[in-house]
């Protein structure tokens, strides 16, 4: 459990790509295109300390986080020498994060996202066998769900609106499987005969928001 942390922070230094050589240089007062506001970023902010690890912003950033999950394991002995084993697991998770992505005390560029997901799966299998053959037999199924929000604002850049996107999938998948071995009378070499099928379906929605 993550509860009411702090996002990370990015650090900057306004630069410019030298034309020439393409290495990133610092801009200065004498440069030809910011030189009436050296060190601002596109913003015309220019961050007050000298060391970039040391910044302003109009947002302290969150991150929380709750993830839950339970295993089941279960044998039975069925007598004959024949076993039966349950699998059974469940998975829970709860996430929110947000940031002050232009990192500066005016507010222009925020992210936000948001996750929801759940899975479950169960195995049922059986397994048995002989001094020379072994056996084992069973089924298997997965479904997981996750619904994701991405909100972005842009509102302190003239009023240009924000945009977001929400997506979710679920997905659900089901499979037999089976496999014999069988010891040969010299002890050196062993057959092995295995198959498995595997049924999946997913459903996928995504949903843009503009404006």
């Amino acid at each position: 459990k993550n509860d009411k942390e702090h996002s990370g922070i990015y650090s900057w230094g306004a630069s410019h790509a030298d034309p020439v050589t393409g290495l990133g240089y610092f801009i200065s007062a004498d440069d030809p295109v910011n030189g009436a506001c050296p060190g601002c970023d596109f913003f015309g902010y220019r961050n007050p300390s000298s060391d970039v690890y040391t910044q302003t912003e109009d947002r302290v950033g969150y991150f929380e986080r709750t993830s839950w999950g339970t295993t089941a394991h279960v044998n039975w002995k069925l007598g004959g020498g024949v076993d039966l084993t349950s699998v059974t697991d469940y998975l829970r998770l709860k996430k929110d994060y947000g940031e002050d992505s232009d990192v500066s005390p005016n507010p222009v560029f925020r992210y936000d996202t948001h996750q929801r997901y759940h899975q479950f799966s169960q195995e049922l299998r059986l397994n048995g066998g002989t001094d020379l053959m072994r056996w084992i037999a069973g089924l298997y199924f997965l479904e997981y769900s996750t619904d994701n929000q991405a909100l972005t604002d842009f509102t302190g850049v003239g009023g240009v609106p924000g945009a977001g996107a929400r997506l979710s999938l679920t997905s659900r998948s089901w499979s037999g499987f089976g496999q014999l071995e069988r010891d040969f009378t010299d002890g050196k070499w062993t057959g092995i005969a295995g198959a498995r099928f595997t049924n999946d379906s997913k459903t996928y929605d995504f949903n843009e928001i503009d404006g």
